[in-house]
């Protein structure tokens, strides 16, 4: 298969990726590998993306999994105060946010970003909560894809697979 740069390129035709979480929606978390950008742009530049999982990645809500947020390193600190608040506002307290890699040594990203964990616990508005995190300064972007993935398909322990169609 050729290797072509995605700026060479329409419309791609499929992508097929995994997902940290996926729900009944078809709303994933993503960024666990720590390319949720790149993966992003090739999700939505597809006319369909099927997400393949295994059953521990069905949940009936999403939030297990903490939120990767991918932010740039300028006043990254700044940036998780307004994190931080919007969770707030959003009835979490205290929400753990650490940076991937550790402060010595933090992740970073293809982009040369930093990404941020957020351990919600359960995302009770998972498009509210995107819609906000799109609206803070020095967020790149983050791990809840939402309205992307037209399918997925989950492998079963039993080694039975189930397609489900959003």
């Amino acid at each position: 298969m050729p290797v072509a740069d995605l700026n060479d390129l329409g419309d791609l035709d499929l992508a097929i990726d995994g997902a940290d979480e996926i729900d009944a929606s078809g709303r994933m978390i993503k960024g666990g590998a720590g390319n949720l950008l790149w993966e992003k742009i090739i999700a939505v530049a597809s006319v369909k993306m099927v997400a393949l999982v295994d059953e521990s990645k069905v949940v009936s809500k999403l939030g297990k999994f903490p939120l990767p947020v991918e932010v740039i390193p300028f006043g990254w600190r700044t940036t998780f105060r307004h994190l931080e608040k919007l969770f707030s506002d959003f009835g979490w307290t205290s929400v753990p946010i650490m940076v991937r890699g550790g402060l010595q040594t933090p992740l970073i990203t293809d982009s040369g970003h930093y990404l941020l964990d957020c351990e919600l616990g359960e995302i009770s508005d998972p498009d509210g909560i995107a819609l906000k995190l799109n609206q803070i300064p020095g967020v790149v972007e983050h791990g809840l894809f939402i309205g992307i993935a037209k399918e997925v398909v989950i492998g079963r322990a039993d080694g039975s697979a189930e397609i489900r169609v959003f």
